[in-house]
């Protein structure tokens, strides 16, 4: 083994042994946490430009820079009671399958470093229950959990594609 192959060895296993960096945000009383590399952009809430015929989760459009970002509700993607936006309510600019895209929640919490052997795989839920957007389980304290988001996965192809057509 020469020596750059053995540096390029070290160098890739350093890489998997760092923490992997996520933010952790409230939406109701359940914390959940995404790749800290998909936000773009954390903002407060403002008023969006409503889309009409829109699907209901998203709430309209957020200028960011002249660009027309769409921007979701997770609380009624989740299917979660209607709360009004509070001061603590934010909008976090995020990659979403290559499409940029606002995602309103309740509160962000903090910035997590999780080494990759502290993340439990998704459990597994009936063909009913859709949970497809949950990457992973993060422990927290003695008997509750961190719901790790996949933001590629948030979004069915249907949703996409509409989302794409406003």
């Amino acid at each position: 083994m020469n020596l750059s192959s053995r540096f390029l060895k070290k160098e890739t296993a350093t890489r998997s042994e760092q923490p992997l960096q996520f933010i952790s945000f409230f939406v109701g009383d359940e914390i959940y946490a995404t790749d800290i590399l998909k936000i773009h952009e954390i903002t407060n809430y403002r008023d969006l430009t409503r889309i009409p015929s829109a699907p209901s989760f998203v709430k309209g459009v957020l200028d960011l820079k002249g660009i027309a970002v769409p921007v979701m509700d997770l609380r009624e993607k989740f299917a979660l009671p209607a709360r009004p936006y509070s001061k603590f309510s934010v909008i976090m600019v995020v990659d979403v399958s290559g499409r940029i895209m606002g995602v309103i929640v309740d509160s962000v919490a903090d910035v997590l470093q999780i080494d990759r052997a502290d993340i439990q795989p998704a459990p597994k839920f009936s063909a009913t229950l859709k949970a497809e957007f949950i990457k992973g389980m993060i422990k927290q304290g003695d008997n509750r959990f961190i719901v790790l988001l996949d933001m590629d996965r948030m979004l069915s192809d249907r949703e996409l594609d509409m989302v794409e057509s406003l």
